[in-house]
Formats: structure tokens, sequence, C-alpha cells
């Protein structure tokens, strides 16, 4: 890959407002950097399961704030840096969720639509300036995140078991996996690449 390693900041933030964003990102991007090269958007929690009329609206809320909304501010604050010095790779994590329907999960698979929508967006608006945005849609990850989906299903084994029955390549994927399809997108080999959806998913979207 093309992205020297030393480069690299990774920060963990408690995503609950645009104040908390954009103070974190300030204070890296001041502290830091000269520029901001890439950007790897990665917000996101499952949230409660249980069918549309069953979930309340702060479910919902919940969700989004975090899904959406974290990454949509995200985007507000690295977006100008990166047409200041016309030229950036954004990569925004959304799902295989974000292509299909599953029934208990609609504040997810919403949200992770909602994130493929806004990486099309943003690709069209940026890709005068030079800036490249895509998507990373991950299936069936061996996570903490599925560890707790599997939990809420009622039947962990099963429910691990259906979802490797339905993976072509028959098992889960490892996040090194998900990291390698990344790593590409915001490297120079993906120079050309934007606006684009890609699965990491043994299969699954094929079936």
């Amino acid at each position: 890959m093309n992205i020297p390693e030393q480069v690299f900041f990774t920060y963990k933030m408690l995503i609950k407002g645009s104040a908390v964003i954009v103070r974190t990102l300030g204070d890296i991007y001041n502290g830091h950097c000269l520029t901001i090269d890439y950007f790897a958007n990665n917000a996101g929690i499952e949230g409660p399961s249980g069918l549309v009329e069953e979930l309340s609206v702060k479910s919902l809320d919940l969700v989004y704030n975090v899904n959406v909304r974290g990454v949509f501010l995200g985007l507000q604050y690295v977006i100008p840096v990166m047409k200041k010095q016309k030229s950036g790779a954004i990569l925004n994590t959304s799902s295989l969720a974000g292509l299909m329907g599953a029934p208990g999960m609609s504040p997810y698979i919403m949200s992770k639509h909602a994130v493929i929508g806004l990486t099309r967006v943003t690709a069209n608006e940026l890709a005068p300036f030079g800036i490249r945005v895509n998507a990373v849609l991950p299936g069936t990850i061996n996570t903490q995140m599925m560890r707790k989906i599997e939990k809420n299903s009622g039947s962990a084994d099963d429910f691990k078991a259906a979802n490797e029955a339905a993976t072509p390549m028959g098992r889960y994927g490892e996040p090194q996996e998900v990291a390698a399809v990344m790593n590409f997108l915001l490297s120079e080999e993906a120079s050309f690449v934007t606006a684009s959806l890609y699965t990491v998913d043994g299969g699954m979207i094929g079936q």
C-alpha cells in the first residue's frame, strides 16, 4: 500500500454531538497535521432490536445519532480541510445491511442505507476537488458487535450457524480482512475509485 504508517493518528470518540467531534478533530488537526489525507469514517452501533411497531422513537434516535449523525458531522469537519488542499480520500463504513433488509433491525438497517446515500452524494460533490469518497460494507464479521447481535437473537449458536450457511464462503469474516479493503480504498492504488460500495461479505450479497 502507498499509505505511510507515520501519517496515522487513531482516536476513539464517544459521539454525542457536534461539539465533541469538532473539538476532537480540531485538536488532532491543529496539534499533529499539516493536511488530512485520509479519513476512515467509522461510527456505528447495532442498537436495540424489535419489530417496527414495537420500537420507540428514542431507540431510533439512539442509532441515528451515532450511525448517521456521527458520520455526517465527521464529514462536515474534514471536507473543508480537504477542499482547501484539493486532495484527500474518505472512507465511510456502511454495512451489507445497507443493501438488504432483515426483520427486527430497522434502525440499524435504515442507518446503513443512509450512509450509502451520504457516500454517493459527497462523492459527487467532492470529485471536482480531487477528493474520493467510498464506502466499505462488511457482512458478518467476527467482532464484538456480532457477539451482541447473536446474543440478542435468542439463540446465538443458531444465529451464527444460519449466517455461516447463508455465506458462500461458509464462515464469518475477520476484521483484518475488512481492514485490507479499507487500506486499498484509502490508498493511491484506488486513485480512480470513488462513489463505490465495496462489500466484504464472503459472497453473501450474491445469494
